[in-house]
C-alpha cells in the first residue's frame, strides 16, 4: 500500500506545482511569439470569399459584428446571412442597407430544427447559395477588424493548408457572469490552444472562423457529416487532418461579443463547453488539470494544516496569476481596463477548476434553450426541448 504521509503528499503537491508554473510559464512564451510575429511580405493571395453567417437572432450587437464584416478591405467577397425567423429578416436587411452592405450582402431563412446541429442547419441551408471556392464560417458573435478576409484567406496559398482558424479574445463584458466568461476565455482557454499547436500541431479549428477550400470541405464528406455533432468546429477540423492536410492560426486575432450573461447561462456554458472537450480530447482534457496552479497551491495549504509557508505560497501564486492574466489580456487584446476586475481571478480559476471536475459527472449539456446527451464519439440526442416540444431524434 501507498504510505500517503503528510509529507509524501506535500512532495507530490510540490511537484505539480512545479509542473504547473512551467506550464504558465511556456503559455507565456507562446503568447509572446504569436504576437509578435509579422505580417507576410508575399504578394497579396486575394481569391473571391464567400462568408457563411449563420445567426440565432437579430440583435444591436449581432448588427455591429456584421457591420464589422460588411467594412472589409477586400477586392471581392460576398457574404450569406442566414435568420431563422423570417419576421425578423426585413428589419435586418434594412438595418444593414443604412450601412451601405446591401451589395455584398445576401439572406436566406433557415430552419435550424432540420438537424441536432441547429448551426448546421443554417450553415446546410446557406451553402448552396455560395458563389465562390473559397469559404469562411464563422459565429455570429464574432467581430473583425478590416484586413481579417485578407488575412484569414492568406495561409490558403499554400496547398498543404486545408482550413485556417482564428483565436478570439474578449474585450468587453456587460455583467459578472460575462467577466468571469472573458477571464477563462482571455487567459485560459485561448492561451492553451496556442500551447496544443506548437506542442502537438491543431487537430481542431475554431468557430470564430473557420477558413477553407469547398473542395476541402467536400472532400471530407460537407457540412452533412457534422450535423450530428456538438463540436463541429472541433468535427471539422479533426477531418481536415485527417486528409492529410494542416490547420494554420490566423495572425488575426477577432473579439468575441458576448451577450447579456447570467451566472446560470455561465455555470451552463462552460459546463457544455468542459463536457464537449471531455468527450473530444478525453486524454488532454484530464491532464489540463495541470493548469489549476492556484488549485493546487491551495490544496498545498490545506495539507500543511495551514502553515505559513502554506499561505506565502498561495499568496505568491495568485499575485503571479494576477500579473499573468494583465500581460495575457494585453497582449491578445482582452479584456478593457483589467485591474478593475483582477479580484475575479481566484474566484475565477476556483470556479474552473470546479467545472473541471463537474465534466466528468456526465453527459447531458445545455444549448440554446435545448438539452442534449453527447456520446462518447461526440454525437448528441436532443432530449428536451424548454419549451416543452417534442425531442429530435438523432441526426445521422
Amino acid at each position: 500500500m501507498i504510505d500517503l504521509t503528510t509529507t509524501s503528499v506535500l512532495d507530490l503537491l510540490s511537484l505539480i506545482i512545479v509542473i504547473s508554473f512551467t506550464y504558465h510559464l511556456v503559455l507565456l512564451y507562446e503568447v509572446a511569439v504569436f504576437t509578435r510575429r509579422e505580417d507576410d511580405p508575399a504578394t497579396p493571395y486575394e481569391p473571391p470569399v464567400t462568408l457563411l453567417k449563420p445567426l440565432t437572432e437579430w440583435t444591436e450587437q449581432v448588427r455591429l459584428n456584421l457591420l464589422s464584416f460588411c467594412q472589409q478591405r477586400y477586392p471581392d467577397y460576398e457574404m450569406i446571412i442566414g435568420l431563422p425567423q423570417p419576421e425578423g429578416m426585413d428589419r435586418a436587411r434594412t438595418a444593414l442597407v443604412a450601412e451601405s452592405c446591401n451589395s455584398r450582402t445576401r439572406w436566406e431563412v433557415c430552419h435550424p430544427g432540420l438537424t441536432a446541429n441547429p448551426k448546421i442547419s443554417e450553415l446546410l441551408a446557406l451553402y448552396p447559395d455560395a458563389r465562390h471556392d473559397i469559404l469562411i464560417l464563422s459565429d455570429a458573435d464574432i467581430r473583425v477588424g478590416p484586413d481579417y478576409i485578407a488575412q484569414v484567406v492568406s495561409p490558403l496559398r499554400d496547398p498543404q493548408v486545408g482550413a485556417v482558424t482564428c483565436l478570439y479574445t474578449t474585450p468587453e463584458a456587460s455583467t459578472l457572469a460575462g467577466t468571469v466568461e472573458a477571464l477563462i476565455i482571455n487567459v485560459d482557454f485561448i492561451p492553451s490552444v496556442l500551447v496544443a499547436h506548437h506542442l502537438f500541431g491543431s487537430r481542431f479549428a475554431l468557430g470564430a472562423t473557420i477558413a477553407l477550400r469547398r473542395a476541402t470541405l467536400e472532400a471530407v464528406g460537407g457540412l452533412k457529416a457534422l450535423a450530428g455533432y456538438l463540436a463541429d468546429d472541433y468535427q471539422l477540423g479533426l477531418r481536415v487532418c485527417r486528409a492529410g492536410y494542416r490547420i494554420a492560426i490566423s495572425r488575426h486575432i477577432v473579439q468575441n461579443h458576448l451577450p447579456r450573461m447570467s451566472l446560470s447561462d455561465l455555470y451552463r456554458h462552460q459546463l457544455r463547453w468542459a463536457r464537449t472537450i471531455r468527450v473530444n480530447q478525453p486524454v488532454g482534457w484530464l491532464f489540463s488539470c495541470i493548469s489549476f496552479l492556484t488549485g493546487w497551491a491551495a490544496l498545498w495549504l490545506a495539507a500543511s494544516d495551514f502553515s505559513e509557508i502554506g499561505w506565502r505560497l498561495l499568496a505568491m501564486t495568485v499575485v503571479f496569476r494576477l500579473l499573468e492574466g494583465a500581460y495575457l489580456n494585453d497582449n491578445l487584446n482582452g479584456l478593457q481596463g483589467y485591474w478593475r476586475i483582477a479580484w475575479l481571478m481566484p474566484i475565477k480559476d476556483a470556479f474552473y477548476m470546479l467545472v473541471w471536475f463537474l465534466s466528468f459527472t456526465g453527459n447531458r449539456v445545455h444549448w440554446a434553450g435545448r438539452e442534449y446527451v453527447v456520446s462518447r464519439d461526440g454525437h448528441m440526442v436532443q432530449v428536451s426541448l424548454s419549451d416543452g416540444s417534442q425531442p429530435l431524434h438523432r441526426s445521422p
